[in-house]
């Protein structure tokens, strides 16, 4: 079916069912998702942070609000999109980690994982501070780590010598109602024994040797 815009540019549609020959549907979602992401910045009034089961032991990890912010006001609210973290500890407490930066780099997102380069970034701005693992959005609250996270995670970990795999974390910033959720995990020992027999490309939603002995928050 042929069709011409109001800027006279003809589009030719193909249509399934003789009713969208005569009504034309769209079948995404991008109108409602395109005002939404104008209204991103309104979300970060409301940050809430997922503190259930969290482990008393281990580093703490301390997120600027200003640089959160900012992942957030260029997120989707429905496709997946991820950072590198990069932070430092301070000279007085090293059980804590602050992060200083989320960096963008090329990346593949889709409703249900986001896909990252194989290779970790460079910069002078970052050779003063340490790895710390990555940040990603998810469009609804799981109150668990994904598979896909994990199965990414375990393979950054085991494909990058700089990154030390107990202050590497994995946080989730969660699309709630009109705010956001945070949560943060690491993998235990046996999470990066799963991941080394998973590629996260061949992870299924659900698979059923994935449990929550694999990774723990923090």
């Amino acid at each position: 079916m042929k069709s011409t815009n109001i800027h006279g540019t003809q589009m030719v549609v193909t249509a399934l069912s003789q009713y969208e020959k005569e009504k034309f549907t769209s079948k995404t979602d991008w109108r409602m998702r395109a005002v939404s992401a104008t209204n991103m910045h309104l979300r970060t009034n409301h940050i809430y942070v997922n503190s259930d089961d969290l482990k008393e032991i281990g580093y703490t990890y301390v997120l600027p609000k200003n640089v959160l912010k900012r992942f957030i006001c260029i997120s989707d609210l429905r496709i997946q999109i991820a950072g590198f973290m990069y932070g430092v500890s301070p000279p007085e407490n090293p059980q804590v980690k602050e992060i200083r930066a989320i960096v963008m780099v090329p990346q593949i997102g889709n409703y249900q994982s986001v896909t990252l380069p194989h290779q970790t970034p460079e910069h002078p701005y970052l050779k003063d501070m340490e790895p710390l693992g990555w940040i990603h959005t998810a469009p609804t609250e799981a109150h668990q780590l994904s598979p896909f996270a994990a199965a990414m995670h375990s393979k950054l970990l085991l494909d990058n010598s700089e990154y030390d795999v107990e202050a590497s974390v994995i946080a989730t910033c969660s699309f709630t109602t009109g705010s956001c959720s945070l949560s943060v995990y690491k993998l235990t020992q046996q999470g990066l024994d799963w991941g080394k027999q998973h590629r996260e490309s061949q992870v299924q939603p659900n698979p059923p040797d994935f449990n929550s002995t694999l990774f723990e928050k923090v």
